[in-house]
Parts: structure tokens; C-alpha cells; sequence
């Protein structure tokens, strides 16, 4: 009889959105909320030297503000219907999803990454 050789299986390979959705419910709330803190600390930033250049009037004190509060609540709520979904139900995964996961660890990193050249800047001058 021939000897016959086992070839060892190949563990299935997952997405990162698959990894990510795999996560507990507490583990993907996470990620939406420092996602969102992420945004709101960019994004504050360049609305207000944009908005204090072009469109600053002593009456539009607070525009700035509710511009990233619109766009970081709405990213919330993005994250929180595809991502975290209703207790004891787990969302699709699908292309809306690698969507978010993508962006928000993209604004994460720059975020940090932006943190870390505006300190070491600050730091220098």
C-alpha cells in the first residue's frame, strides 16, 4: 500500500472585517467611540482655521462647533448601525462595513500620527 501523506489543512484566512466583527459588542463600541474621538479632535482643528479665515463674523461664534458636531454624530451613528447593531443581533458583514472599519482605523492612525508631528512641531519651535 502506498503511504499516503497528510497535507495539514489550511487555516481559513478572515478580512479584517471578519476579525473585527468578531469581536465582542463592548470591543466594537469601542472602536466607534475612539474612531469618533479621533475625527472630533482633527476635525476641530482644521473647521476652525478654515471657518476663522474665510468665514468668521462676530455672530457665527459657535458654526464651527456644530459643523464637526454634525459630521462626528453622524459618523457615530454610521458606526453604531453597521458596526455595534442592537443587543443580542450581529450586523452583516458586508461592504459598508469595510468601509467603516477601514476608515475609522485610517482617522485613528492619522489622528495620532497628527498628534505626534503637531507635539514634536510645537516642541521644537
Amino acid at each position: 500500500m502506498a503511504n499516503k501523506t497528510r497535507r495539514p489543512e489550511a487555516r481559513p484566512r478572515f478580512s479584517l472585517t471578519e476579525r473585527v466583527m468578531a469581536w465582542p459588542r463592548f470591543g466594537r463600541m469601542a472602536l466607534v467611540f475612539l474612531s469618533v474621538l479621533a475625527l472630533a479632535l482633527a476635525l476641530q482643528t482644521v473647521v476652525d482655521e478654515i471657518y476663522l479665515r474665510l468665514f468668521y463674523t462676530e455672530g457665527q461664534s459657535t458654526a464651527s462647533t456644530w459643523i464637526v458636531a454634525f459630521i462626528c454624530l453622524s459618523m457615530y451613528m454610521a458606526g453604531y448601525v453597521l458596526i455595534v447593531g442592537t443587543p443580542g443581533a450581529k450586523p452583516q458583514i458586508g461592504r459598508a462595513q469595510a468601509g467603516y472599519i477601514v476608515t475609522a482605523f485610517l482617522v485613528i492612525a492619522v489622528s495620532i500620527l497628527w498628534l505626534i508631528f503637531r507635539t514634536l512641531f510645537a516642541v521644537l519651535q
